[in-house]
């Protein structure tokens, strides 16, 4: 087992108004097969990928990456979790936090509930990591 450490490696973070929409709500299939992001899709990507841009960070980060994300959601209703990623991720690759996605090898979340939809929200940690194999 590998223990991960952060310490001296660079980080950011980053307060996004709102909560990301489900994957089901972001994407949509047309009649050829290929996917598209909707209306709703784009909204919020577009207003999360400018809260991230002016976060002050080194852009990109290159190492491997931990994230903290938490969801500050209004209600829990049928909130499933791991549906809010894609959106988020993918608004996060093209604001340049990091070069891909792929590079994410550890992910904490919580859904946290807030008395009011003005009050929605998402905080993002994210920080580089480096891998300290066990027994060295």
């Amino acid at each position: 087992m590998a223990m991960v450490t952060t310490d001296g490696a660079a980080t950011f973070e980053a307060e996004i108004p709102g909560v990301p929409p489900s994957l089901w709500r972001c994407y949509g299939v047309n009649r050829s097969g290929g996917i598209f992001l909707t209306k709703t899709g784009r909204s919020w990507k577009r207003e999360a990928m400018f809260a991230l841009l002016q976060a002050p960070h080194d852009r990109p980060l290159r190492g491997r990456i931990a994230i903290n994300v938490q969801f500050f959601a209004h209600s829990r209703g049928r909130w499933d979790i791991d549906n809010r990623f894609k959106v988020l991720f993918d608004a996060m690759t093209e604001a340049g936090v990091w070069a891909d996605d792929s590079q994410v090898d550890r992910l904490v979340s919580e859904v946290v509930i807030v008395p009011s939809k003005a009050a929605a929200k998402t905080v993002v940690l994210v920080s580089e990591i480096s891998e300290i194999e066990e027994g060295k």
